[in-house]
């Protein structure tokens, strides 16, 4: 159990996604007929119940023990969990997962230092290691640290945790934007800017990072481009003719904002305006011509790139 960044990019999301959709209709399917025929203890409770006497049959195997430990925290058992946890990182106790959800647990419920010192030790346990630019498991240490440290107003330690997620998987879109976040806290609006822009690159309904990003545009003294991500807030946030409008205004002020023309086709997308999504598309290509998303969204039209 844990955080799936999001990521435009990466395949393997979308395949998982698909899977995670059926897995959990199946899932409602089951709960529903289970809830309805009235035979007692729902399907998460009886794998706890069975994770449970597997524990005490073997309680020094680690599995079990990681096992009942994720169970607890899918319930919100977050006490119970720990324990778990715990228990589990004195049988294997340089398990990265165990740590990763000990901290998760433990920022849930509240123990914020706890939950630095678990994310911390995997740092500790991975960061050496030959494959640590690929590893997962630190790639979440770094970002649950990340937001730790935003949390605290502490930007510098935010960057730096940031930094070290987006350098392991560049396609996260969450980090970017602790990142764009933790910049913009130090106040430094040019990087600030940048991370925003690459999270809702990746992502282009993304709705957190457009509202920070308009604040560094106008920090920086670029208030077309402000309200530029104005109007994308209002795209990612189901207001596509709101969106449509709003941008339709920026690239009549400024017909070179090609990303500006990119959201436009995304929102006249949405709207159901294809003929005018593919021109808007069409023309950010001709001023942006490697833009990913708009190139995504002519292919999705059925268009041909210019």
């Amino acid at each position: 159990m844990g955080r799936e960044p999001r990521s435009l990019l990466d395949l393997a999301v979308y395949v998982a996604a698909g899977l995670l959709v059926l897995a959990t209709a199946a899932f409602a399917l089951y709960y529903h007929l289970d809830r309805r025929s009235d035979s007692g203890p729902s399907l998460i409770e009886r794998r706890i119940a069975a994770l449970e006497e597997a524990v005490r049959a073997q309680p020094d195997v680690f599995g079990p023990r990681l096992a009942l430990a994720t169970a607890y925290e899918t319930k919100k058992r977050y006490a119970d969990a720990r324990r778990q946890y715990e228990a589990a990182l004195i049988i294997e106790p340089e398990s990265a997962e165990a740590y990763l959800g000990l901290g998760r647990v433990n920022q849930a419920g509240g123990d914020i230092a706890g939950a630095a010192a678990a994310f911390e030790a995997v740092v500790a346990l991975r960061k050496d290691s030959e494959f640590a630019s690929i590893d997962n498991f630190l790639q979440e240490a770094h970002f649950y640290l990340g937001e730790i440290a935003l949390s605290q107003k502490e930007y510098g330690a935010a960057i730096g945790a940031f930094l070290a997620a987006v350098a392991i998987q560049k396609t996260d879109a969450d980090a970017w934007y602790g990142l764009c976040q933790a910049y913009l806290g130090a106040t430094d609006f040019e990087n600030a800017a940048a991370s925003c822009e690459r999270s809702v690159e990746l992502v282009p309904d993304f709705a957190e990072p457009y509202s920070p990003l308009a604040e560094a545009y106008r920090k920086l003294g670029r208030p077309l481009k402000a309200r530029y991500a104005e109007a994308m807030t209002a795209y990612a946030s189901g207001r596509s003719e709101q969106a449509i409008a709003s941008l339709e205004a920026v690239v009549a002020e400024d017909a070179e904002l090609w990303q500006a023309h990119v959201g436009l086709g995304l929102a006249l997308e949405v709207a159901g305006r294809r003929d005018e999504a593919r021109q808007a598309f069409k023309r950010a290509l001709t001023g942006d011509p490697a833009n990913f998303v708009a190139r995504l969204g002519l292919a999705r039209l059925g268009g041909q790139t210019p």
